[in-house]
């Protein structure tokens, strides 16, 4: 058996680009730390292995271009949405509240405890909360761009940074 058809049974051809892809796009966001301050590991670095694992699936899931393109348009804006306005512990709050809605309607219904939607709610309001607050100094943001006014919006350095 050669060298070549061991390797081969070790590593599948996919698996090694995959892992080639990731370690070429893990050096960019380092490399970008000097010029988008505080972003480099914390942001980009998650963003980019998320768009590079996406990017795969769906390379494997054999989606049409135009699909793969339009998704991965939409998901890595998204993304840096959720990150930049720090969402993700609201958002992961939210589904857990979802979650446990089945067992509370289950003891509703076999129980007849008095359903209590409050901690629905509460997530809710808060995920509701972040998303206008960031919505609004992005607003904000973009206007004085237009305007020619010079703001600090961490948005500026890490969030539009990849539209030019």
């Amino acid at each position: 058996m050669s060298v070549e058809a061991i390797l081969k049974r070790l590593f599948h051809f996919q698996g090694i680009i995959l892992m080639l892809a990731l370690a070429a796009l893990v050096c960019l966001p380092t490399a970008l730390n000097e010029l988008v301050r505080d972003a480099g590991v914390s942001l980009l670095l998650p963003i980019t292995i998320i768009g590079t694992l996406l990017a795969w699936a769906l390379t494997n899931w054999n989606a049409q271009k135009l699909s793969s393109g339009l998704t991965l348009f939409f998901v890595g804006p998204l993304a840096l949405y959720i990150r930049i306005g720090q969402m993700w512990g609201t958002i992961f709050e939210l589904l857990k509240q979802l979650f446990l809605l089945i067992p509370r309607l289950f003891n509703t219904v076999i129980y007849k405890v008095p359903f209590d939607l409050s901690f629905l709610l509460s997530s809710i309001a808060k995920l509701t909360q972040k998303l206008l607050g960031f919505s609004g100094r992005l607003l904000t943001w973009l206007v004085s761009i237009s305007r020619g006014i010079n703001t600090l919006f961490r948005a500026h350095s890490c969030g539009a940074w990849p539209f030019g």
